[in-house]
């Protein structure tokens, strides 16, 4: 008998013969909400409607946390506050963006002057934020393998342990 994760809730029966009409209905499921994210997304970006916050997440994600990509997001955002600001004539504001990289427009006066944290604190909340990060990046790709792993299993009747012997067979010994 083998071990299939659809059968353990009633989708699919024991035979181990893929089922069509499932694995359709995993990949729609998975890949119509991913579409509608990555439209919604390249919206957003070409409307300038994308928060700072999401911008340096999008540009951790894709590895361009450095400090040169900071400078480039740091100057982006000071010519655009260079732009809205109101009844100054190009000379007034000769703004060029090696000023704007040496300027420092995220310094702000703490939102309460008291109390603050100290510097054992500051450290305890970077942990916790880390270890934070860290576990919700662990859930997503456990998320995303049991959601291909089903999907796997709809399209060829494998189950997980079967799935895994099938990629690990090249590695093994001759007999």
């Amino acid at each position: 008998m083998k071990f299939l994760l659809l059968q353990q809730v009633g989708l699919m029966d024991g035979s181990g013969l893929p089922n069509p009409s499932i694995f359709s209905a995993l990949c729609l499921a998975l890949l119509v909400p991913t579409a509608i994210a990555t439209v919604n997304t390249l919206a957003k970006v070409s409307k300038g409607d994308m928060s700072l916050a999401q911008f340096k997440g999008y540009a951790k994600f894709f590895g361009l946390d450095t400090e040169e990509d900071a400078k480039i997001i740091s100057t982006m955002n000071k010519l655009a506050l260079k732009d809205s600001m109101k009844g100054l004539t190009d000379e007034d504001s000769s703004l060029t963006t090696e000023d704007a990289a040496k300027c420092d427009i995220n310094a702000r006066a703490p939102r309460s002057a008291w109390p603050r944290p100290s510097g054992a604190e500051r450290s305890m909340m970077a942990e916790l934020d880390y270890a934070k990060g860290v576990e919700m990046t662990n859930g997503r790709w456990a998320m995303l393998g049991f959601a291909l792993a089903i999907t796997i299993e709809a399209g060829t009747g494998a189950g997980v342990v079967d799935q895994i012997m099938f990629y690990l067979s090249p590695f093994s010994p001759p007999v």
